[in-house]
Protein backbone atom coordinates (compact mmCIF):
# COMPACT_ATOMS: atom_id res chain seq x y z
CA UNK A 1 0.00 0.00 0.00
CA UNK A 2 3.00 2.25 -0.28
CA UNK A 3 4.48 5.03 1.81
CA UNK A 4 1.39 5.78 3.89
CA UNK A 5 1.22 2.24 5.21
CA UNK A 6 4.92 2.37 6.04
CA UNK A 7 4.29 5.65 7.86
CA UNK A 8 1.50 4.06 9.89
CA UNK A 9 3.59 1.02 10.76
CA UNK A 10 6.58 3.12 11.79
CA UNK A 11 4.52 5.60 13.82
CA UNK A 12 5.05 8.53 11.45
CA UNK A 13 1.56 8.83 9.96
CA UNK A 14 0.03 11.23 12.53
CA UNK A 15 2.82 13.72 11.79
CA UNK A 16 2.32 13.28 8.04
CA UNK A 17 -1.41 13.93 8.38
CA UNK A 18 -0.72 16.99 10.53
CA UNK A 19 1.44 18.30 7.68
CA UNK A 20 -1.52 18.17 5.33
CA UNK A 21 -1.24 14.82 3.58
CA UNK A 22 -4.84 13.91 2.73
CA UNK A 23 -7.07 12.56 0.03
CA UNK A 24 -8.88 15.39 -1.73
CA UNK A 25 -11.52 13.31 -3.46
CA UNK A 26 -11.89 9.58 -2.88
CA UNK A 27 -13.65 9.22 -6.22
CA UNK A 28 -10.40 10.09 -7.98
CA UNK A 29 -7.53 7.66 -8.28
CA UNK A 30 -5.00 10.03 -6.74
CA UNK A 31 -5.67 12.51 -3.98
CA UNK A 32 -2.32 14.01 -3.10
CA UNK A 33 1.41 13.66 -3.28
CA UNK A 34 4.27 13.45 -0.86
CA UNK A 35 7.66 13.88 -2.50
CA UNK A 36 7.82 11.52 -5.47
CA UNK A 37 5.03 9.27 -4.18
CA UNK A 38 1.45 9.42 -5.33
CA UNK A 39 -0.97 8.75 -2.51
CA UNK A 40 -4.35 7.24 -3.32
CA UNK A 41 -7.33 6.29 -1.22
CA UNK A 42 -6.27 2.62 -1.20
CA UNK A 43 -3.09 3.57 0.63
CA UNK A 44 -4.83 5.92 3.03
CA UNK A 45 -7.49 3.32 3.84
CA UNK A 46 -4.82 0.78 4.72
CA UNK A 47 -2.96 3.37 6.77
CA UNK A 48 -6.06 4.25 8.80
CA UNK A 49 -6.64 0.54 9.35
CA UNK A 50 -3.09 0.24 10.68
CA UNK A 51 -3.86 3.11 13.07
CA UNK A 52 -6.98 1.30 14.30
CA UNK A 53 -9.36 3.91 12.86
CA UNK A 54 -12.10 1.83 11.23
CA UNK A 55 -14.41 4.83 10.83
CA UNK A 56 -12.06 6.40 8.30
CA UNK A 57 -10.64 3.16 6.92
CA UNK A 58 -13.90 1.49 5.86
CA UNK A 59 -15.20 4.06 3.32
CA UNK A 60 -11.76 4.44 1.76
CA UNK A 61 -11.37 0.68 1.41
CA UNK A 62 -14.91 0.35 0.06
CA UNK A 63 -13.88 2.79 -2.66
CA UNK A 64 -10.80 0.67 -3.35
CA UNK A 65 -12.89 -2.49 -3.73
CA UNK A 66 -15.31 -0.68 -6.04
CA UNK A 67 -12.44 0.62 -8.16
CA UNK A 68 -10.68 -2.74 -8.50
CA UNK A 69 -14.03 -4.33 -9.34
CA UNK A 70 -14.49 -1.77 -12.09
CA UNK A 71 -10.96 -2.34 -13.39
CA UNK A 72 -11.51 -6.13 -13.25
CA UNK A 73 -8.11 -6.58 -11.64
CA UNK A 74 -8.63 -9.80 -9.71
CA UNK A 75 -5.42 -9.89 -7.64
CA UNK A 76 -5.93 -6.40 -6.21
CA UNK A 77 -9.65 -7.01 -5.82
CA UNK A 78 -8.95 -10.10 -3.75
CA UNK A 79 -6.46 -8.24 -1.59
CA UNK A 80 -8.56 -5.17 -0.90
CA UNK A 81 -11.67 -7.25 -0.30
CA UNK A 82 -9.75 -9.02 2.47
CA UNK A 83 -8.37 -5.75 3.80
CA UNK A 84 -11.88 -4.29 3.91
CA UNK A 85 -12.90 -7.42 5.81
CA UNK A 86 -10.25 -6.65 8.42
CA UNK A 87 -11.53 -3.09 8.72
CA UNK A 88 -15.07 -4.38 9.22
CA UNK A 89 -13.82 -6.76 11.90
CA UNK A 90 -12.15 -3.81 13.64
CA UNK A 91 -15.45 -1.94 13.40
CA UNK A 92 -17.26 -4.83 15.13
CA UNK A 93 -19.13 -6.08 12.07
CA UNK A 94 -18.16 -9.75 12.27
CA UNK A 95 -20.71 -10.95 9.74
CA UNK A 96 -19.54 -8.63 7.01
CA UNK A 97 -15.92 -9.28 7.91
CA UNK A 98 -16.40 -13.01 7.40
CA UNK A 99 -18.21 -12.54 4.10
CA UNK A 100 -15.51 -10.23 2.75
CA UNK A 101 -12.59 -12.35 3.95
CA UNK A 102 -14.05 -15.51 2.46
CA UNK A 103 -14.77 -13.72 -0.82
CA UNK A 104 -11.29 -12.23 -0.84
CA UNK A 105 -9.73 -15.63 -0.30
CA UNK A 106 -11.81 -17.17 -3.07
CA UNK A 107 -10.74 -14.47 -5.51
CA UNK A 108 -7.08 -14.64 -4.44
CA UNK A 109 -6.96 -18.43 -4.63
CA UNK A 110 -8.47 -18.27 -8.09
CA UNK A 111 -5.62 -16.13 -9.42
CA UNK A 112 -2.87 -17.61 -7.26
CA UNK A 113 -2.19 -14.37 -5.36
CA UNK A 114 -0.78 -15.74 -2.13
CA UNK A 115 -0.32 -12.35 -0.51
CA UNK A 116 -4.07 -11.72 -0.59
CA UNK A 117 -4.77 -15.33 0.42
CA UNK A 118 -2.58 -14.87 3.48
CA UNK A 119 -4.34 -11.66 4.43
CA UNK A 120 -7.79 -13.22 4.11
CA UNK A 121 -6.78 -16.24 6.17
CA UNK A 122 -5.46 -13.97 8.89
CA UNK A 123 -8.73 -12.05 9.06
CA UNK A 124 -10.65 -15.32 9.35
CA UNK A 125 -8.24 -16.52 12.02
CA UNK A 126 -8.68 -13.37 14.06
CA UNK A 127 -12.44 -13.65 13.70
CA UNK A 128 -12.41 -17.28 14.85
CA UNK A 129 -10.30 -16.35 17.87
CA UNK A 130 -12.75 -13.61 18.84
CA UNK A 131 -15.56 -16.17 18.59
CA UNK A 132 -13.69 -18.58 20.88
CA UNK A 133 -12.90 -21.10 18.14
CA UNK A 134 -9.25 -21.67 19.00
CA UNK A 135 -8.67 -24.61 16.66
CA UNK A 136 -10.21 -22.84 13.69
CA UNK A 137 -8.21 -19.72 14.48
CA UNK A 138 -4.98 -21.72 14.62
CA UNK A 139 -5.73 -23.44 11.32
CA UNK A 140 -6.57 -20.21 9.49
CA UNK A 141 -3.59 -18.35 10.90
CA UNK A 142 -1.23 -21.19 10.01
CA UNK A 143 -2.60 -21.15 6.46
CA UNK A 144 -2.04 -17.42 6.29
CA UNK A 145 1.50 -17.78 7.61
CA UNK A 146 2.28 -20.49 5.05
CA UNK A 147 1.06 -18.22 2.24
CA UNK A 148 3.23 -15.32 3.37
CA UNK A 149 6.31 -17.49 3.91
CA UNK A 150 5.89 -19.03 0.45
CA UNK A 151 6.44 -15.63 -1.18
CA UNK A 152 8.96 -14.23 1.29
CA UNK A 153 6.59 -11.61 2.73
CA UNK A 154 8.57 -11.14 5.94
CA UNK A 155 6.53 -8.37 7.49
CA UNK A 156 3.14 -10.01 7.01
CA UNK A 157 4.58 -13.35 8.11
CA UNK A 158 5.81 -11.68 11.29
CA UNK A 159 2.42 -10.09 11.96
CA UNK A 160 0.78 -13.48 11.57
CA UNK A 161 3.34 -15.09 13.90
CA UNK A 162 2.38 -12.50 16.51
CA UNK A 163 -1.27 -13.55 16.19
CA UNK A 164 -0.27 -17.18 16.59
CA UNK A 165 1.95 -16.34 19.56
CA UNK A 166 -0.92 -14.50 21.24
CA UNK A 167 -3.16 -17.54 20.81
CA UNK A 168 -0.49 -19.92 22.09
CA UNK A 169 0.08 -17.87 25.23
CA UNK A 170 -3.68 -17.65 25.82
CA UNK A 171 -3.80 -21.47 25.69
CA UNK A 172 -0.86 -21.63 28.15
CA UNK A 173 1.37 -23.10 25.45
CA UNK A 174 4.13 -20.74 26.47
CA UNK A 175 7.06 -22.52 24.76
CA UNK A 176 5.29 -22.21 21.39
CA UNK A 177 4.29 -18.63 22.15
CA UNK A 178 7.87 -17.70 22.97
CA UNK A 179 9.22 -19.40 19.83
CA UNK A 180 6.73 -17.62 17.62
CA UNK A 181 7.42 -14.24 19.23
CA UNK A 182 11.17 -14.67 18.75
CA UNK A 183 10.66 -15.80 15.16
CA UNK A 184 8.52 -12.73 14.51
CA UNK A 185 11.24 -10.51 15.92
CA UNK A 186 13.79 -12.11 13.60
CA UNK A 187 11.54 -11.54 10.58
CA UNK A 188 11.03 -7.91 11.57
CA UNK A 189 14.74 -7.14 11.81
CA UNK A 190 15.66 -4.25 9.55
CA UNK A 191 12.11 -3.61 8.31
CA UNK A 192 11.59 -0.37 10.23
CA UNK A 193 8.51 -1.38 12.21
CA UNK A 194 9.41 -0.55 15.83
CA UNK A 195 5.87 -0.92 17.17
CA UNK A 196 5.72 -4.52 15.97
CA UNK A 197 9.21 -5.24 17.25
CA UNK A 198 8.16 -4.00 20.67
CA UNK A 199 5.02 -6.14 20.59
CA UNK A 200 7.14 -9.20 19.74
CA UNK A 201 9.45 -8.47 22.67
CA UNK A 202 6.49 -8.04 25.01
CA UNK A 203 4.97 -11.34 23.91
CA UNK A 204 8.30 -13.14 24.37
CA UNK A 205 8.61 -11.66 27.87
CA UNK A 206 5.00 -12.56 28.70
CA UNK A 207 5.63 -16.16 27.63
CA UNK A 208 8.78 -16.28 29.75
CA UNK A 209 6.90 -15.22 32.88
CA UNK A 210 4.01 -17.67 32.46
CA UNK A 211 4.03 -20.80 34.65
CA UNK A 212 5.64 -23.71 32.83
CA UNK A 213 7.66 -21.50 30.52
Amino acid sequence: MGPLLWAAQSGELPAWLAQGVAVIDRRQNFGGTLGRFSINSDSLGGAYLELGDSRQAVPLLEDAVERWTRFQHRPMLGWFTAVLGEACLLAGNAGRARELAERGRQIADGVGFKYATGWACRVLGRLARLEGQAEVAERELEAGLAAFLAIGARFEAARTMLDLATGAIARRDTPRGARLARAALEHLAGLGAPAYEERARQLAEAAATEPGA
